[in-house]
């Protein structure tokens, strides 16, 4: 055997130690794989565990009870001021009916004792022209009282109709109603001059 040639031993060895080389190298490369898998699969864990956090963080500053609190006072404040708001619309609304009804009052009884005075007359048919006077002249503006005493003094007979005698003897006449189905109110006038002698009298 020449000596440069290798002899089947040290072929068998090299082959062997071949053999080992390349199987290390898969040890290895697959170790090297298995490594970069764990390290992929923990980034991913990281990753997400890093989601879960931001997640975390975002609902915590929701759910803190600090801001839970401010949050409630400043919706309470906002639903007072509406109430409020709501309140002094009302409060304002009723006022100014009250001022409207009590104003439509005043006016009433204003009108009712002017009516009144021009009731005092002589006679009816006085009355009449002196209740004439007051719708002309606009110091009748009631709805409902304007339109009756329109009526009435269209209708009126004359020499009829009510009036107030002021003064006289007792027992003068002092105020004679509207017939109303055959019956009208007559007083009279009493020792202390006041018409309170009254009675109901067919017409």
């Amino acid at each position: 055997m020449p000596p440069h040639e290798p002899s089947s031993f040290e072929r068998k060895k090299w082959r062997s130690e071949h053999a080992l080389e390349l199987r290390r190298l898969r040890v290895e490369r697959s170790a090297q794989d298995r490594e970069l898998a764990l390290k992929e699969r923990d980034q991913r864990l990281r990753l997400k565990e890093l989601a879960i956090r931001k997640r975390e963080v975002r609902i915590s500053r929701w759910t803190n009870p600090l801001v839970i609190a401010i949050l409630g006072a400043a919706l309470a404040g906002l639903i007072n001021a509406g109430l409020n708001w709501l309140n002094s619309g009302y409060q304002y609304d009723l006022e100014d009916r009250k001022s409207k009804a009590i104003l439509a009052l005043e006016r009433t009884k204003s009108e009712g004792a002017r009516i009144l005075e021009m009731l005092k007359a002589p006679n009816p048919d006085r009355a009449a022209e002196n209740l004439s006077f007051l719708v002309d002249a606009g110091l009748v503006s009631d709805p409902d009282l304007l339109p009756a005493i329109k009526k009435f003094l269209q209708n009126r007979k004359k020499g009829t109709g009510p009036f107030i005698s002021q003064g006289g003897a007792p027992g003068t006449l002092a105020y004679t109603g509207e017939c109303t189905e055959r019956r009208r109110v007559v007083c009279y006038m009493d020792n202390n001059g006041q018409a309170s002698n009254c009675m109901t009298v067919p017409c």
